[in-house]
């Protein structure tokens, strides 16, 4: 898809293990062209964002399958906030599909997003979190959490 910033930045798709290595967290990391010039003094911040609740992928896109009458809810409210903060802000952004949703799904539990509960849905947030903060582009100093809705609660 075509959004209004695309040109401007890096996006790479990223794996983050679960924090019981039970299946892959999997996420967009955007960054802008400065942080491909980050040095070890000059980091770039990065931005969490959490979605609310609901099947809810790294897009902030509602993908449902049969429950609802409204199945695909495609407004991409995650990429167009990622693409502001990378190409107008200068940051690094990560978003990520909740567990059991997109890509971040178990071969062996296929009801995982039905199983989560809220210290799950933490422990995935801290999860992301380190892996930013490993990042050696990123000024672990300065990440910022943006939770929207059930990802506010969380934080």
């Amino acid at each position: 898809k075509n959004y209004y910033l695309l040109l401007k930045m890096t996006i790479k798709e990223v794996s983050i293990p679960s924090a019981d290595g039970s299946f892959e967290i999997h996420g967009t990391l955007k960054t802008s062209p400065k942080s491909a010039r980050a040095t070890k003094q000059n980091k770039v911040p990065a931005v969490l964002i959490i979605n609310g609740s609901g099947p809810i992928d790294r897009h902030g896109n509602v993908k449902m399958s049969g429950i609802m009458s409204v199945t695909n809810f495609d407004i991409n409210t995650s990429n167009m906030l990622s693409d502001y903060l990378v190409n107008k802000q200068g940051m690094a952004v990560l978003t990520y599909d909740k567990r059991g949703i997109g890509k971040s799904i178990s071969e062996k539990d296929p009801n995982l997003y039905y199983k989560a509960g809220v210290t799950d849905l933490v422990s995935d947030v801290v999860q992301a979190f380190h892996f930013l903060a490993s990042d050696n582009t990123i000024d672990a100093e300065n990440i910022f959490l943006l939770g929207h809705s059930e990802g506010a609660i969380l934080l």
